[in-house]
């Protein structure tokens, strides 16, 4: 009797070893209840399986993870991008392509008037001399004002604000820079007598700070007045005749620059064909850009390709843009894309050619320049 107790007591703690590993392993794992079922013990290599499944998981949730962040930041330049652009567009680039093209458009026609007069007899030099001067004058006075306009949008977007050119493509961006240059080049800023250099720094400082102006209770900076207000302002002072006692003592060197304005229009017509080229090629560029820059900006183009880009760019300018724009464009893409500053010291044009050299090498055109060379007369 006491035999089979024993052998009953042995089998009732062999059956609780084996319910107790069986419900182990279902702690482990509900995939090995049917091992700890069948063998009593947890395999090493469920322990594995089920360690490699869980790091699988917390990997793959890590990538989803960072995934979902790159697209998020990606989402939010983009409309922070997106944001910048339509700023940039609407505060900079329509009013710097209108005035530019305003400017160029008069400075055209200037050009094509004297070429006129030049073709016709006159008694004597001095007439046709007589004539000039008076046709200078006047278009000096009707394009003065959008002069001094259009430096001061220059400067407020460049220099002021610290803007760049957010384009359709990176050179579109670096041949506004150029035209820019080409165009402050050919002004009268570099000559080593003052008397004959455009005072630019004169010019902005009564655009930016305010000044008094005959019916205005309050004073207001320049560019918000009007255009007969401006004239006014600049108009040159009565032969013999003296400067009220109370005058802002800007105005004198307003004047001052006015004059050297006319003298440039009178005695440097080849800078002034320069320049009128220069802004045209500048509005026409940029409005070519303002009308694809919504559609095309966020194309992903690989930076291996960014040859190919710029080539395609010219060639499309080529179709979109008149010969004489293309050409300036291939002229100012020779110089320096560093940004000349308005109201530069003296500096020889010579000396000044000498230290843009080396800059102008370090930014070779691409291939399609030769091509644009080409399409000259």
């Amino acid at each position: 009797m006491t035999g089979k107790a024993s052998n009953l007591c042995g089998l009732a703690r062999s059956a609780t070893r084996g319910l107790s590993g069986a419900m182990a392993a279902a702690l482990v794992s509900p995939a090995n209840a049917f091992a700890a079922d069948a063998g009593g013990l947890v395999q090493p290599k469920d322990i594995f399986v089920a360690a490699a499944g869980g790091l699988l998981g917390w990997l793959g949730k890590l990538l989803a993870d960072n995934i979902n962040g790159r697209m998020t930041a990606r989402r939010e330049f983009i409309n922070q991008t997106t944001g910048q652009i339509t700023t940039l567009a609407k505060d900079h680039y329509w009013a710097l392509a209108n005035h530019a093209g305003l400017l160029a458009g008069l400075l055209e026609e200037y050009l094509n008037v004297v070429d006129f007069h030049l073709l016709l007899e006159w008694e004597s030099a001095g007439d046709l001399a007589s004539r000039l001067n008076a046709i200078a004058k006047g278009y000096s006075d009707q394009t003065f004002r959008s002069l001094c306009r259009l430096l001061w949008l220059f400067d407020k977007f460049q220099f002021e604000q610290s803007n760049t050119y957010l384009l359709t493509s990176d050179i579109a961006g670096r041949s506004c820079r150029q035209l820019y240059n080409s165009f402050i080049m050919s002004l009268p800023t570099s000559e080593e007598n003052p008397a004959s250099r455009l005072n630019t720094l004169a010019i902005l400082d009564v655009m930016i700070r305010p000044i008094g102006v005959s019916g205005r209770e309050d004073p207001v900076a320049g560019f918000e007045l009007t255009e007969a207000e401006f004239n006014e302002l600049a108009a040159d002072i009565d032969k013999g005749g003296r400067p009220p006692v109370h005058e802002d003592p800007r105005l004198a060197k307003l004047r001052e620059a006015r004059g050297v304005y006319r003298e440039w229009l009178t005695g440097q017509l080849d800078q002034v064909c320069v320049a009128a080229q220069s802004l045209r090629a500048y509005s026409e560029l940029l409005g070519l850009e303002l009308a694809t820059l919504y559609r095309s900006w966020f194309r992903r183009v690989p930076n291996s390709n960014l040859a190919n880009v710029e080539l395609l760019a010219y060639q499309t300018w080529l179709d979109a843009l008149t010969e004489d724009s293309v050409i300036a464009i291939s002229r100012a893409r020779s110089g320096s894309e560093l940004l000349q500053a308005l109201g530069r010291g003296a500096q020889p044009q010579r000396a000044a050619a000498n230290m843009l050299g080396d800059a102008a090498r370090q930014t070779p055109a691409p291939a399609a320049d030769s091509a644009l060379q080409g399409a000259s007369p």
